[in-house]
């Protein structure tokens, strides 16, 4: 029998990255890394996930705003604006994540704040990738009926 944790190993093993990504197990040696071997540090494997962590947000945006200028009945000016507030907000902590760590590593003030902020540079062209893609593919999207629906005709029997 097999223990849920041995269970939750395993199903992370079947996982399609657990063999290629490279990672550390909590309370391992560096010296246990898995993964493909690699010579990068971690300072650079940290922003390089944060960068890819921030392309779907700058996508997420772009579309709004996209959207937006194509016309679409669902999307308003406030929402898109309300998304890219929320998402910008979020990324003064993901600034400081980057940061902080690069800093102890040894990295100046001024250098850690640049790969901070390099960090979240995708997302701006990401958006206007997001919104050039809505342009272009907005006639292979689907769209709302512009009339209204047909009336439904239903009998009913009440006396």
């Amino acid at each position: 029998m097999h223990s849920a944790s041995q269970l939750r190993d395993q199903k992370l093993a079947a996982l399609p990255t657990g063999d290629s990504t490279p990672h550390l197990h909590p309370g391992q040696p560096p010296e246990r890394a898995e993964g493909v071997p690699t010579t990068w540090h971690r300072s650079i494997l940290l922003v390089l996930a944060i960068m890819i962590h921030n392309i779907p947000e700058g996508l997420a945006i772009g579309v709004a705003f996209g959207a937006l200028a194509h016309g679409s009945s669902t999307m308003t000016l406030g929402g898109a604006i309300a998304l890219a507030v929320g998402i910008g907000l979020q990324n003064l902590p993901e600034g400081t994540a980057v940061s902080v760590p690069l800093r102890r590593e040894g990295f100046s003030r001024p250098k850690s704040f640049w790969f901070g902020q390099l960090s979240g540079m995708v997302e701006p062209v990401a958006g206007a990738l997001g919104a050039v893609a809505v342009v272009l593919l907005r006639p292979l999207l689907p769209t709302r009926s512009r009339s209204p629906p047909a009336p439904c005709s239903t009998s009913s029997s009440r006396s």
